[in-house]
């Protein structure tokens, strides 16, 4: 009797978690649907070089990057948006000097080894980030991997 109730309760636990992943599938779908496709707004003359650097970037980081594609890049910000100050360390009681600009930037990729990899995009929005007082070299920061800045699109949607 006990073993025919432990059958039972497993067949229950594996029917949940068929019909949560049916949900979950549905949800995902649901939002990637609904998601529009980024504008290129960037009509800077460096833009091109600049897509070329950010798909190098991506590439090149294998902990973030390890199985995906890259299915298109946008730069969403129009210009770089400039900033300048001073930073202030209360821990070291001392000041730095900052001279950047940011530009947006939206990157859609696909995840090679993920479930719905065929219909599915994930869009990455993060800034790229220009050191004025360092020549206006280009950095790539670490955040373009956050999953909290990562949206879903569907693969037909992109253009």
């Amino acid at each position: 009797m006990k073993e025919l109730a432990k059958i039972a309760a497993i067949r229950g636990e594996e029917r949940a978690k068929k019909e949560g992943a049916a949900n979950y599938k549905a949800q995902v779908y649901k939002s990637a649907s609904s998601t529009t496709c980024p504008v290129d707004e960037y009509k800077g003359a460096d833009k091109v070089a600049l897509k070329a650097k950010i798909k190098q970037a991506w590439e090149a980081d294998k902990k973030c990057c390890n199985q995906c594609k890259i299915l298109k890049i946008y730069i969403t910000g129009e210009k770089w948006e400039r900033s300048k100050g001073y930073d202030g360390s209360n821990s070291t009681n001392t000041y730095r000097y900052y001279d950047e600009s940011l530009l947006s930037v939206e990157v859609v990729w696909q995840a090679t080894n993920a479930e719905f990899k065929e219909e599915i995009a994930t869009i990455a929005s993060y800034s790229l980030i220009k050191d004025n007082t360092d020549g206006g070299s280009v950095m790539y920061t670490d955040d373009h991997c956050n999953k909290m800045n990562a949206g879903k699109m569907l693969i037909a949607n992109i253009k």
